[in-house]
């Protein structure tokens, strides 16, 4: 097991990721979403902030996400806005966390901020955030025009 950068040989691994993804979570308040918007959503994130987990030669987990000045001083955050691990790699997905954030880290950002979706999975994911050293930073809500 491994964690790497995106690259073009994972092309095909990251867009059944981000679907598989976007399936469970973001269908739960887009009622637009489509496939077809998978290949869109994969080309906002920066190639460099994109990480995949990687068993073999396959990926099997991401973490994409958006670099971002902090509210409070001149430092840059990286923001985690997509965050997928198949269900039968799950208990690697807090490891990759903490793999993303050593490259983060290494590539000058002061602070990594993770998301979590009003979802089935949302309580237990805060409760291991907090566990591994998160603080609570603010809750967003979202409607549907």
């Amino acid at each position: 097991m491994r964690v790497e950068q995106y690259s073009e040989k994972y092309h095909e691994d990251l867009i059944l990721l981000v679907d598989k993804f976007s399936t469970e979570y973001v269908s739960l308040f887009d009622p637009d979403y489509s496939k077809l918007s998978v290949e869109d959503t994969i080309s906002k994130f920066p190639k460099e902030l994109i990480f995949l987990l990687v068993d073999g030669g396959q990926a099997v987990g991401v973490i994409a996400g958006i670099s971002v000045p902090n509210r409070y001083n001149t430092k840059k955050l990286y923001e985690e806005i997509l965050w997928y691990v198949e269900p039968n790699h799950g208990k690697y997905a807090f490891w990759f966390v903490e793999q993303v954030e050593k490259k983060v880290k290494a590539m000058g950002f002061s602070g990594l901020i993770m998301s979590v979706l009003n979802s089935p999975k949302g309580e237990k994911i805060k409760r291991i955030y907090e566990k591994i050293g998160y603080q609570y930073l603010e809750s967003h809500y979202i409607k549907n025009l």
